[in-house]
């Protein structure tokens, strides 16, 4: 395997299993890509509703 990956595989795993390390923890989700993502489902299911009946 290449040193590198090896490398940034380590210092992962350390990460995860140290005490106070954060894991794999995140930044929050914005509110606008949420609001956004939901807004762009409802116009695709609503599209495809009245597409199936037409």
């Amino acid at each position: 395997m290449d040193t590198m990956y090896e490398d940034e595989l380590e210092q992962r795993l350390e990460r995860l299993e140290s005490p106070g390390g954060g894991g794999m923890m995140q930044r929050d989700l914005p509110w606008l890509d949420l609001l956004l993502a939901v807004g762009g489902l409802v116009v695709v299911s609503g599209l495809l509703l009245v597409w199936s009946f037409a």
